[in-house]
């Protein structure tokens, strides 16, 4: 199982570049795959793509995709996980009152999302 990250926000502490984020919490669904570096994404983006295309290439049901970082970031890497998974991802969404990530399994062919505390 893996955890694909589109970006790892950072932020500057002292003239450092540092992650804003403890991704630990997301390793407990897989491997931490983080897949484009932190900034904005270029607006050329076929170099982007072509890259999440082949880090990407075995995504499956077993994976999962962190929602954080650039919004076109994750927009592209959703698709790409769509595009090699016949419509269907999961996400892992932060719940700030449970403290923890929770996952959302969507399937772009049944037209609608599956919440996994309610399966």
């Amino acid at each position: 199982m893996t955890v694909y990250v589109p970006q790892e926000p950072t932020r500057y502490v002292n003239g450092e570049q540092e992650p804003m984020f403890d991704l630990t919490p997301a390793s407990e669904y897989g491997d931490i795959n983080i897949l484009l570096n932190s900034g904005q994404v270029m607006l050329n983006t076929a170099p982007m793509i072509q890259k999440l295309r082949t880090e990407m290439r075995e995504y499956s049901d077993e994976d999962y995709i962190l929602a954080i970082g650039d919004p076109s970031a994750l927009a592209a890497v959703v698709a790409v996980a769509a595009m090699y998974n016949n419509g269907k991802f999961k996400l892992l969404k932060w719940d700030r009152k449970m403290r923890k990530y929770l996952p959302i399994n969507i399937n772009l062919n049944t037209g609608g999302y599956e919440d996994e505390r309610h399966v």
